[in-house]
């Protein structure tokens, strides 16, 4: 199965948890800007984040999904007209985040449409909702994701030509395991707090057998103000 002309970049950081709690420590807000300009110069066509991730996005919001248990839908994708410049792609096997609309909008941020890739695991009910907004969803066969499948879909049917994962880790590592990624850029901010549960930029999914180390080739980097650094590398298993 070749691989589509589509070129992925995992974007991350390490240390300083600059999209979490700790926003409030001045190196932490100085690391989230320049990641939010990194994200912003990429000029890619679609974001793609974790369900954890999300789901703190979107406060934990849980779907309403009464109206909905008695219908059922057609099998496959479902793929709905482009209406905003840049798509945010949500893995979301179980069906499980709740939307109130096709777009995510953040200050910051152009306005994005929502794709969400869900599996046999989503009930018919989550669907029907998904339809109902008219949010598109790519339907993978098992809930073990195929990143390269899903690459090829991506490409197929919305015509993306450029993607950052910008997490969480086991986004991260699904994508970088399948040799799909091109490139990581990591921002290193240099704040510690011992969490012991803080999220990692790389994590395997419970049972997954993608567990074969990965190297990169070291491309750049650059030292930004406070220590922050931006580094740059080539993952060395990256499959045409």
């Amino acid at each position: 199965m070749n691989r589509p002309h589509t070129t992925i970049q995992i974007l991350s950081s390490l240390n300083g948890r600059i999209n979490g709690p700790y926003m409030d420590l001045a190196i932490t807000a100085e690391g989230s800007k320049y990641y939010g300009q990194a994200r912003n110069q990429a000029h890619a066509d679609a974001w793609l984040y974790g369900t954890t991730t999300v789901d703190e996005f979107l406060d934990g919001q849980e779907p309403d999904l009464v109206p909905y248990q008695n219908q059922s839908v057609e099998a496959g994708d479902f793929v709905c007209p482009k209406e905003a410049d840049v798509y945010f792609v949500a893995l979301d096997s179980m069906g499980q985040l709740g939307w109130t609309s096709r777009f995510y909008e953040r200050p910051g941020r152009p306005k994005a449409q929502v794709i969400e890739i869900v599996s046999a695991l989503a009930s018919q009910a989550y669907l029907a909702y998904l339809r109902d907004l008219k949010i598109s969803y790519i339907m993978m066969d098992s809930e073990n994701l195929d990143a390269r499948i899903l690459s090829e879909k991506l490409h197929s049917l919305f015509g993306i030509e450029k993607m950052l994962i910008c997490g969480g880790g086991m986004a991260d590592w699904t994508f970088l395991s399948a040799g799909v990624v091109d490139e990581l850029s990591l921002f290193l901010v240099p704040t510690a707090d011992g969490e012991v549960n803080s999220a990692s930029v790389f994590a395997k999914i419970p049972g997954s057998t993608n567990d074969a180390a990965v190297s990169f080739e070291f491309r750049n980097v650059d030292v930004l103000k406070d220590g922050i650094v931006h580094l740059t590398y080539i993952p060395t298993n990256i499959q045409e």
